[in-house]
């Protein structure tokens, strides 16, 4: 419960004038073995558990410190995103022109860094890979596209793999039979809003098992922009585009040096799905070995 200290003991505060968000992954300053925060329930802009406590500094359940000397009510600290993200040390809007550059080296970095760069949609932010990262969880959960191991991209950006995998563990078996399991999903998701161009990366092992008509994208759904060079998109499994599903007024606008291989889909597109969509340019690229 909650008490305005005015009302005789018993609170006259509506839970809703609270803003309680759903439990979520809000992000943290130590993640879990899995590479995922421990999950907290957000408090909503203009939520009244928000800086009633008396002055002080303290760290919330996410190891977050508060920022405005006042603490607010429950395990989490309201944080505007930029205050949440210099905390991790990415310090939003660093460039106007350039936009900041993140070096990854697990899932958790990668998952804060894309979060971060979804700040802003006026600068194209950049990650750059520091080492081979594995997915061991979901993320982003199924919302009727299916599951995604990352933070949807939703702002330009540009992700940098020097060479290094982006992976589902590869440990996990993939089974497309309708009914999704906690260790199947996708790698990376496009939203409508989003503008990413993928440089020398391999991104694999992506698994999409829903029902058949959303079980699309196991390496990559693209409802946005996508550009790809010198990157490989390899032994993925869905019902439909296994590798890359390119669907509903996205655009592959280019992709140069690519090896789309080994992509498996139950239904149609092993290699490449792409329905009321525009693929602008392939070039010096192969599409081989994929199945359905």
């Amino acid at each position: 419960g909650m008490t305005d200290h005015a009302s005789g003991g018993c609170s006259t505060i509506e839970s809703a004038l609270i803003n309680l968000l759903p439990l979520a992954d809000n992000g943290c300053m130590t993640p879990l073995a899995d590479g995922t925060c421990i999950k907290t329930q957000g408090l909503g802009l203009g939520s009244l558990a928000i800086n009633p406590a008396q002055a002080a500094i303290g760290v919330d359940q996410r190891g977050f410190v508060n920022e405005d000397i006042r603490r607010d009510i429950g395990a989490y600290e309201y944080l505007e995103g930029g205050q949440q993200c210099s905390q991790i040390g990415i310090v939003v809007n660093d460039d106007p022109v350039a936009g900041f550059l993140a070096e990854v080296s697990n899932s958790y970095e990668l998952n804060q860094a894309i979060t971060c760069a979804n700040l802003d949609d006026q600068t194209a932010d950049n990650i750059e890979f520091l080492t081979d990262i594995n997915l061991d969880k979901q993320y982003t959960p199924n919302d009727g596209k299916g599951a995604t191991g990352t933070v949807s991209i939703k702002t330009p950006m540009t992700i940098y793999g020097n060479g290094h995998v982006l992976q589902r563990n590869p440990n996990y078996p993939c089974v497309i039979d309708d009914i999704e399991e906690s260790n199947e999903f996708r790698i990376i998701h496009v939203s409508s809003s989003g503008v990413v161009s993928f440089n020398n990366i391999k991104l694999k092992n992506g698994c999409v098992d829903s029902d058949s008509s959303t079980s699309k994208g196991a390496g990559i759904l693209n409802n946005g922009t996508l550009s790809l060079t010198n990157s490989q998109i390899s032994d993925n499994e869905a019902d439909s585009g296994a590798g890359i599903s390119n669907i509903s007024l996205a655009e592959i606008f280019v992709m140069d040096k690519v090896i789309i291989s080994n992509n498996v889909a139950h239904i149609q597109g092993g290699g490449i799905e792409n329905t009321l969509a525009t693929i602008t340019t392939i070039q010096n690229s192969i599409i081989k070995n994929n199945s359905c």
